[in-house]
């Protein structure tokens, strides 16, 4: 019996000790790697002692991998990082090449491109050789129209290269010798270089700029957008005009009416007194034919500015010189400043030929300065022509429209150099009685100027200039 109770005490005391050992291997994982208790406590101790010997043999081992395993991460990490880096680096390198080419290339494209940038604020001041020197050695010089204010009809000597500077074309100053000597057959570019000749403004057409804001293929409207709206005067060619001061620059437009038969009638119906007014501009809003910007010449004067400069602001817009009677007239319109442009013309229906049966005309259009204004007294002042720049060669000619063109001087500008300012007021006892012919006062003339009248005279040559206002 008692031997019975020891051995059914052994039994159930190892069936616990298979029990334990198996919730402990199942708690690591390791059911499949069980073996057999003994039936002994000492042997059931030993392999408790055993198990939990292999359990922290795991654990270690697991932190010893997690540990590795951080450290092979880490170390990939910067393995990454530093391939990272270099190609960074090497791609930085290139780019940086890349753009150090670029960078040479566009340079070298901008050299290359730099005179197409240019516009003719940037070059009214320099010289006629500085501008070959721009355009290089393939530039051209022949006559041909660029813009109707230096002349139409292929009679007009300019100076031009499309590569380098296009859009533009320079108008050599008549009283430089270069038209003369180009007709002799003179080596003129050469001479250009060497800086013989001057030239007086330049003529923008097609994509050519004035400035960065105003180009010479744009509309009437577009144009306004920037200086206001204005009116226009009716010229030669088919072409409206205005002229104006540009930042400092003494600027014409030249507008185009014959764009169809249409539209050059609609445009000759709102002629009144030979302009069309801004409110018919903006409506008709004709393109642009070109744009002429001419020279500002220095004065000779020490007293280009005085503080009767003023005057001008008073003056009317327009003064003429005409005979009265029709055939011959000169126009001038005055600026603020003292510029002014002008156009002459006289036709001569009586010189025909088989090309030209309705006759011939003498033409000029001119731009000038008057400065060096002083007072007189309060009805007379006197100023100064600092100078005077035509279009075309006098003498030259050219058929057009049934028509013969021959390039004249301004009427009325014979020996111009001092000019006498008489206002409203003036007693005409005062002024000279040729001059007072010029003004066409009618039969009942008065004591004095009306109170609408002005007058120019140039004191050389004893014609008069009649304004109103």
């Amino acid at each position: 019996m008692k031997k019975l109770a020891i051995k059914l005490y052994s039994i159930i005391l190892c069936a616990s000790m298979v029990c334990l050992s198996a919730c402990s291997a199942g708690s690591n994982g390791e059911t499949d790697k069980l073996k057999p208790f003994v039936n002994s406590e000492q042997d059931s101790g030993q392999s408790v002692q055993e198990s939990s010997e292999q359990q922290s043999k795991e654990e270690s081992t697991e932190e010893s991998l997690e540990e590795d395993s951080e450290e092979s991460v880490e170390e990939s990490s910067e393995e990454s990082q530093k391939e990272i880096s270099e190609e960074s680096q090497k791609e930085i390198s290139e780019e940086s090449q890349e753009d150090s080419s670029s960078d040479t290339g566009r340079y070298s494209a901008y050299l290359e491109d730099d005179t197409v940038k240019l516009t003719a604020e940037d070059l009214i001041d320099k010289s006629l050789s500085e501008i070959a020197e721009i355009m290089g050695d393939d530039f051209i010089c022949e006559r041909k129209d660029f813009s109707p204010a230096f002349g139409t009809g292929g009679g007009t000597l300019m100076i031009y290269d499309v590569s380098s500077l296009p859009g533009m074309a320079f108008h050599p100053a008549s009283k430089s010798g270069m038209s003369q000597d180009y007709d002799e057959g003179e080596d003129v570019k050469n001479n250009i270089k060497e800086g013989k000749y001057y030239y007086d403004g330049i003529a923008l057409y097609d994509e050519g700029k004035l400035n960065q804001n105003i180009s010479a293929n744009m509309t009437y409207n577009e144009v306004c957008d920037i200086i206001g709206y204005f009116d226009c005067k009716a010229a030669a060619s088919e072409t409206l005009m205005f002229n104006t001061d540009v930042d400092g620059n003494n600027v014409t437009f030249c507008f185009t009416t014959s764009n169809d038969e249409v539209f050059s009638q609609e445009v000759n119906k709102r002629i009144n007194n030979g302009v069309v007014s801004k409110e018919d501009m903006k409506s008709l809003n004709p393109q642009l034919h070109s744009i002429a910007v001419f020279k500002n010449t220095e004065s000779t004067s020490s007293k280009s500015d005085t503080q009767y400069s003023d005057i001008f602001k008073t003056l009317p817009d327009s003064f003429s010189f005409s005979s009265g009677v029709g055939g011959w007239q000169t126009v001038i319109e005055l600026n603020e400043d003292g510029t002014f442009t002008g156009e002459y013309h006289d036709y001569e229906y009586v010189f025909t030929g088989e090309d030209y049966p309705k006759g011939t005309v003498y033409i000029c259009n001119f731009n000038g300065k008057f400065t060096d204004v002083n007072k007189i007294d309060d009805y007379t002042y006197s100023m100064q022509l600092e100078y005077i720049n035509t279009s075309g060669t006098e003498g030259d000619s050219y058929i057009e429209d049934g028509w013969k063109y021959i390039y004249a001087n301004p009427y009325g500008f014979d020996n111009a150099e001092e000019f006498m300012i008489y206002l409203p007021g003036s007693s005409l006892d005062s002024l000279p009685k040729i001059l007072i012919s010029w003004l066409h006062l009618g039969a009942s003339t008065p004591d004095t100027l009306p109170s609408d009248t002005y007058a120019l005279y140039n004191v050389n040559s004893e014609y008069g200039f009649v304004g109103k206002k």
